[in-house]
C-alpha cells in the first residue's frame, strides 16, 4: 500500500500545547478539513489492498471525538482518494481523484453531504481528456465555496501546475467545466480560488 501509516488528529487550544485526539485503525492519509455548523470534516482516503484505496471521511461535532463517515467505496481496483474539501450553503463539497492502478486512466472526482457524515459520489464531472482522448487524465485537487456556488481546480494528475482546468457548481452534486484563457489558466484559477477562500 502507498499508505504506510496511519493518519492522526492533534488538537490544541492555545496553539502550544497539543493533544493525540484520533489515529485511525487503518493505513490511512488526511487530504483536507473543513467547517460548518454541521460540524468538522477530514477527507483522505484508506487502503484497501495491494495499491488501491477507498476514499474516506471523518466526522466531528468539536474536534476530539472522531467517526468515520459513510461514503459509497471504490470501484475493484481503482485508486480512488479525496484531496479537498470544502463547506458551502447546500453542505460539504469533497474533490479528488479516481485512478486506475497502471496511473494512466485518471479521472476528476467529487463527493457531497448535506450533514458531513453521509456521502454521495456526484455526477462525474466533464473533462477536457474526454475530448481530446488524453492519456494522462484529469483530476480535481481543490475546491472551495463562496456564496451558494462552488469553485473547483485541477489538471493532469501527473504534473504539479494545479490550475489547467477548473470546474463549478451551484449545488454541490453536478459540475460543468469552467471557459478558461489557456494562455493564463493557471493563475486564473488560483486568483479566483484564494477570492473563493477569503470570503
Amino acid at each position: 500500500s502507498q499508505y504506510g501509516s496511519t493518519a492522526v488528529v492533534w488538537t490544541s487550544k492555545d496553539g502550544s500545547a497539543w493533544s493525540l485526539t484520533y489515529e485511525s485503525s487503518q493505513p490511512a492519509h488526511f487530504g483536507g478539513i473543513a467547517e460548518s455548523s454541521a460540524g468538522i470534516v477530514i477527507v483522505g482516503a484508506v487502503a484497501s489492498g495491494g495499491s488501491a484505496s477507498d476514499p474516506a471521511t471523518w466526522w466531528s461535532s468539536d474536534g476530539t471525538s472522531w467517526q468515520r463517515g459513510t461514503i459509497p467505496p471504490s470501484p475493484s481496483g481503482r485508486l480512488v482518494a479525496i484531496s479537498s474539501v470544502a463547506a458551502g450553503p447546500h453542505g460539504f463539497v469533497a474533490v479528488g481523484s479516481d485512478t486506475d492502478l497502471v496511473g494512466l486512466n485518471s479521472v476528476p472526482a467529487a463527493w457531497f453531504s448535506a450533514d458531513g457524515r453521509t456521502w454521495q459520489r456526484s455526477v462525474a464531472p466533464a473533462t477536457p481528456s474526454s475530448a481530446d482522448g488524453d492519456p494522462e487524465g484529469t483530476e480535481m485537487r481543490h475546491v472551495a465555496a463562496n456564496g451558494n456556488l462552488y469553485l473547483a481546480v485541477g489538471g493532469s494528475h501527473e504534473t504539479t501546475q494545479i490550475g489547467t482546468t477548473a470546474w463549478l457548481s451551484t449545488d454541490g452534486t453536478r459540475w460543468s467545466l469552467a471557459k478558461l484563457d489557456p494562455a493564463t489558466a493557471g493563475a486564473g484559477c488560483l486568483r479566483s480560488l484564494r477570492s473563493a477562500q477569503a470570503s
